[in-house]
This record gives structure tokens, sequence and C-alpha cells, in this order.
């Protein structure tokens, strides 16, 4: 597609650029910073139109992405205006809404209960829920809902997704979400088919999830997360904390996109005049982050599967994270991440999520330590993240990606 030159010296403008530093002039550095603004490469040329072209096409406002290359961060820059006046270029910091992502780093804080022996994935979690419980049925009489199920989205648990609260209005706490009581707009939380049967998209049971972190560890969730997740990996912008706190609001991109069922049907996308939905709903859709911080977690996922890391988990864990879910009708689901070609010297993990107005990606090899986050604010274009990582590969000479 032909881009204007406006457009593109608009976008271009608009990026930031950070690189984390591997150059003689940090070895020589007593404290080199850990991260520097340098050039980039010449390789990113292509990869910079081509986004720049995928977002004049799609009409996506804002983009941020992250490329690990070799066990490194060697790429994080942002495309566009974080806000709906164009006023506020995106940077590396810009915070976006991971949406389902989020499933995968609450399926992180249990997995690290699991490895402190605070929990056992095949255990009923009504043993250690204290603050609610799962109501008991003829369903639960059969099979019991368990942490395993909970995380493969086996566990029988009603309610796929949400779309959250506008700025302003009441946002409910969690027992409210959990019994569907006002000022909650989804039903309550509840086994609708035999655990184990059946895998079926469920938000609602990783809000169970929550319930469960915040009682066992005896935290909230979004301090919980903070500690043992969060620091750990350097991940210092990412939180779970609902609404937004003062210091990040000023980073967050605005959603553009339908932001209730009726726009949905109706194809109409217009920037959400108060910004951004809240999520109380934390574990299955509440994650604000950016794409450096994501590409931290993917690193972590390479260096504790090679033996490299416990920063967060075992490598026992993160080898069940990187293995089929047995039982499960879904031939691409690991115990929170999706995978590609599992137990291959070519396998792939991945995630990906849409919330009102964002859609998030990220994509990492397993063995050759290569990946890619792709972070936007709208509901358009859902195959512009696997063109923008496939263009990446190719650029990167990543044959297995390919």
């Amino acid at each position: 597609m032909k881009t204007t030159p406006i457009l593109i010296m608009a976008l271009l403008l608009s990026q930031g650029s950070v690189l984390l530093s591997s150059s003689r002039a940090a070895e020589t550095t007593s404290s080199p910073p850990a991260t520097q603004s340098v050039p980039a490469p010449p390789v990113t040329d292509k990869i910079d139109d081509y986004i720049i072209q995928s977002m004049a096409k799609s009409g996506i406002k804002a983009m941020s992405i992250a490329i690990v290359d070799g066990g490194k961060i060697v790429k994080v820059k942002g495309y566009g205006f974080a806000d709906a006046d164009g006023k506020i270029p995106v940077t590396p910091r810009t915070l976006f809404q991971a949406a389902s992502i989020s499933k995968v780093f609450t399926a992180v804080g249990a997995l690290h209960l699991v490895d402190e022996k605070r929990l056992v994935l095949d255990d009923d979690v009504n043993t250690k829920l204290t603050s609610w419980k799962v109501p008991e049925s003829e369903l639960t009489k059969v099979e019991k809902v368990t942490l395993r199920r909970l995380i493969a989205h086996m566990g029988g648990i009603n309610i796929g997704g949400f779309w959250g609260y506008h700025q302003g209005e009441p946002i409910p706490s969690l027992l409210d979400i959990l019994n569907g009581k006002p000022p909650a707009t989804t039903p309550p939380i509840r086994v609708n088919w035999v655990p184990g049967t059946k895998t079926e998209y469920s938000g609602g049971g990783y809000c169970i999830i929550q319930q469960l972190l915040i009682d066992v560890s005896g935290q909230s969730f979004e301090d919980y997360m903070r500690d043992t997740v969060f620091k750990p990996l350097g991940m210092v912008n990412s939180t779970f904390e609902c609404p937004l706190p003062a210091d990040k609001v000023a980073l967050a991109a605005h959603a553009f996109g339908p932001w209730n069922d009726a726009m949905a049907k109706s194809g109409k996308f217009e920037y959400l005049p108060w910004g951004w939905n809240n999520y109380p709903e934390k574990a299955p859709a509440g994650l604000w982050t950016n794409a450096e911080d994501l590409a931290r977690f993917i690193m972590d996922v390479q260096d504790t599967y090679a033996g490299r890391s416990t920063k967060i988990l075992s490598k026992d864990a993160v080898d069940k994270m990187l293995t089929l879910v047995p039982g499960s009708q879904w031939k691409t689901m690991g115990l929170g991440l999706v995978l590609e070609k599992p137990g291959q010297p070519n396998a792939i993990f991945r995630a990906s999520g849409t919330n009102a107005g964002f859609q998030a990606q990220f994509t990492g090899t397993v063995e050759t330590r290569q990946g890619a986050v792709v972070l936007y604010n709208d509901r358009k274009g859902e195959s512009i993240p696997d063109e923008i990582i496939l263009c990446i590969a190719k650029e990167y000479g990543w044959l297995k990606f390919r």
C-alpha cells in the first residue's frame, strides 16, 4: 500500500526506541544503565516500514513492539499516538491492556504456589478457598473443580469473557463478580457442566483462581502478582491495579473500538470517551503492561526451561506450561500457554488477548531464544500481530517462525 510522506513522517516522529546495550562501551562502564537509546540496526528499517503501512491501512492508532533475539531484547519501539487528540506519542513506556494475556500471568502466580507446596494442581479448590466457595451441585458431586482444570479451561465454569466497566461507573468487588451481585453486570460464576469433561473458554474460572490466590497468599491479587512475578522479572511498569493508579494513567494508551455487544455487532469503532474500561476481573483480563515487560517474561520462560533461571518458577512448572494438557479438547493448550509443535526442537509458545479497544500478542521459541510482542489499541485487524511477527522473523532470519 502507498503511504503518504506526511503520515510516514508523523508516525516516525512519534516513535520511541529502546535497545538493551551489549556494546563494548557497556563492558568498560562500571555501572551501565539497563537501557539506552541507540540507533536501530538497519534490519529494522523494513519492519518499521511494514508496521507503519499496516497501521495506515487498518486505521490502528497506537502500537508497540518488542523483539527478543538470542536471549536478549534487541528492540522496543512505539508507533502512533496514545491519545485521541494525537498529542501523546507512543513510547516504549506506553501501557496497553494485555487482555487475556492476564491469564498467563495468573497461571504463573498459581504455579508459584504449587512450587511452594501451598497449592496442589489436582485438589478440589474449595479446600483452599476461604472467602468464597464454588457452590456445590450435582455436577460437582461427579468431579471437582481443580486448579489444573481452571487454568486449562476445563473446570466447567461459565462466562467466557468480560467487557469491563466504564470510567466513572461503580467497580464491583471480586465477591460481587463471583456472586453476580450489583454493581456486577455479569451472572453468578457457577459450574455449568461436569468439571474435566469439556474444554470451554472461561474467564469466570480465572476469577475463581483470583480469589484462590488472595486466600492462599494473604495478599491482594495485585500485590501478590507484583511481589511474586513482576518484581523478580524487572517488569516495573506492569500492574493488575484497578483502577489504574495515578502514576500510570499518563502512560496509558486510550482504547479504540466497540465497548459492548451491540457496538461489536454493528461493527462500530471509535475511541472510548472515558479512555478505557476498568477490569476488576483482574486475573482473566486486568493486566496493564508494555512490550518490554512482556519480552522479559518470554526470556524467563526460555531461561527456566533451559535451567538458567528460577526467578519465579521451577523448571518442572515451566515444563508443565510447555506440555499439552491431558484430556483437553484443544490440541494446542499447555498449562497457561498456547503451544505449537510442543516437545519438538522448533516448539513455539504464545498467548493473545482482546479487551474493549485493545489487542495483544506475544510469541517465543522454546529453545532458540527468539520472541516478539505486539500490543495495540484497537479491536480491528486480528491477523495483524501474526503478520508483524512473520515480518520480524523474516528480517531476522528466524526459520522456526516460518
